[in-house]
């Protein structure tokens, strides 16, 4: 017999599924970015089927998989394909849902990850219901002695290494960040070792709607609070542009899925075509910090064939303990430039995870190009065209490396 009931949710799910869609097309059109430069709309409308792409593969595709829990490493933010909001290439980013009526263990090998986070939320992000219930940094977690991180995950406590699930919740959402500081690193193994049984499916329909349903939420989720809300919230909580804001990761958790092992120093910029962005930055003893260039709809920009990015092992520091970055659209012969690949406007964020003191915010200043050797050290190193494209065949060769597993 037919469940009208169940059809007619799955009819709903699908309605809000194309209506949301409509909604966050007429929200980016309406911004100034999309009116005023006609250059940025191809990449909107890009945004907005990346979008689309990442709430099927965040909301929809991993519960079919719920019975026997399977780790997710290309479907969530995933290289610069699947990746509004700006996350870093040194991140591999895991999803997953458990069900909040399980228990489950797993183990974990670190590998040579300098942190290696989860982050819970009892719903998909974007459900009107969705909160963070958990944040965890395994560095907090008790290891065997060959390293290895044995865990479980349930509503009920548990002694010993415990990540907290939502009874209520069938569809708890984790997001795992392993964070490297080379792209050949070892990134470490994770695997589920055991699951209680799973509760039967009663209404596989019902089921189908309620996944479809969590992607419409996802899909106004991302377009509104990061391809619309991020450069605007850079730009409102610095004051304009060219500045920074400050943003310690525990403000942002629920909002922006922020960790909060981090403080994230964002600015939103805008130069002219002669003009550079001059960064320096005393450099902080940190588990891992890096700058990274991203446009104006919180999407990094090609990091395989640009240099885009920095790190504590890839930038250069000077002799007196400062790194120094230049931002610019033009290649200014300097080992530690992140290429806007001819872009005048988007974002630059830096990232400080775990420091030992509180961040300070670098210097940022608007420079003419012409005038950088005046600005930099004398023994400030220098990086010609053959350099600059070795480093690049580098970043492809290793990025390719990363991007495999």
């Amino acid at each position: 017999m037919t469940d009208f009931s169940s059809d007619a949710a799955l009819k709903t799910a699908w309605e809000l599924w194309h209506s949301t869609a409509e909604d966050v097309r007429a929200a980016i059109e309406n911004t100034d970015r999309f009116r005023d430069d006609p250059a940025e709309r191809g990449a909107a409308y890009q945004s907005l089927l990346e979008a689309q792409a990442m709430a099927y593969n965040i909301a929809v595709a991993p519960r079919r998989y719920m019975e026997h829990p399977r780790v997710f490493n290309h479907s969530t933010w995933h290289d610069n394909l699947l990746a509004l909001g700006q996350p870093i290439q040194d991140f591999k980013y895991t999803g997953l849902f458990l069900d909040g009526r399980r228990t489950y263990t797993a183990r974990v090998r670190r590998g040579e990850s300098k942190l290696w986070l989860t982050q819970v939320h009892n719903k998909c992000l974007g459900d009107p219901e969705s909160k963070e219930i958990g944040n965890y940094d395994y560095d907090e977690f008790s290891a065997a002695p060959d390293g290895t991180i044995e865990l479980v995950f349930s509503a009920q406590e548990h002694p010993g290494n415990w990540i907290r699930l939502d009874s209520d919740s069938a569809f708890n959402w984790l997001v795992m960040r392993r964070i490297l500081g080379n792209w050949t690193d070892d990134l470490g193994d994770f695997e589920f070792t055991s699951a209680t049984p799973a509760p039967e499916v009663t209404d596989p329909t019902a089921e189908a709607a309620e996944s479809i349903a969590a992607a419409a939420h996802l899909v106004r989720y991302l377009v509104n609070a990061f391809t619309i809300g991020l450069h605007t919230l850079y730009s409102a909580r610095a004051g304009g542009v060219n500045t920074w804001a400050t943003m310690p990761g525990a403000e942002v958790k629920d909002s922006l899925i922020g960790s909060r092992s981090t403080v994230y120093v964002p600015a939103a910029f805008r130069i002219e075509p002669d003009e550079a962005l001059l960064i320096e930055w005393d450099v902080p003893a940190s588990a891992y910090w890096s700058f990274q260039v991203g446009d104006v709809w919180s999407r990094p920009l090609d990091y395989l064939n640009h240099q885009t990015d920095l790190n504590m092992n890839r930038a250069h520091v000077d002799a007196d303990g400062k790194v120094r970055i230049v931002v610019a659209p033009t290649d200014p012969g300097v080992p530690n430039w992140l290429d806007t690949c001819g872009r005048r406007e988007g974002t630059v964020v830096m990232r400080n995870y775990r420091s030992p003191a509180d961040t300070t915010v670098p210097d940022l200043r608007v420079v003419q190009a012409a005038d950088l050797p005046n600005l930099l050290p004398a023994d400030s190193p220098r990086c010609t065209p053959a350099q600059r494209e070795a480093a690049i065949e580098r970043r492809r060769t290793e990025a390719a490396r990363l991007v495999a597993q």
